[in-house]
């Protein structure tokens, strides 16, 4: 608790940003529109000349079947994946970045 106190008056830039960023982060969950997110998704895949939905569809069944696909940390690469292999391409290699275990390289 004095930690606390003492942190707060001797580095208040530090505890401003810390309010800031909690403020930006609620203010920002009732900004969220997911319509539109999976809109944009959507409009990526297509630019990519990929099927979300088949991805989805592939990651889904994959989740169902697999309980390592089950994670709390799931996230689009792993659709993209998905959509990747449906897409039939003869692709080689793949630069996984965004997991910091290289969790997404392992299970796919």
């Amino acid at each position: 608790m004095l930690k606390k106190l003492y942190n707060i008056v001797f580095s208040p830039i530090t505890t401003l940003k810390k309010i800031f960023y909690r403020l930006q982060s609620v203010f920002l969950i009732f900004l969220y529109d997911e319509g539109k997110y999976i809109e944009e998704q959507n409009s990526l895949f297509v630019k990519l000349n990929l099927n979300r939905a088949e991805g989805l569809k592939i990651f889904e069944n994959e989740k169902n079947n697999n309980k390592i696909f089950n994670s709390p940390m799931s996230s689009e690469h792993k659709v993209l994946f998905a959509a990747i292999s449906a897409s039939k391409r003869n692709i080689q290699e793949i630069l996984e970045i965004g997991t910091y275990d290289g969790e997404n390289a392992y299970k796919f």
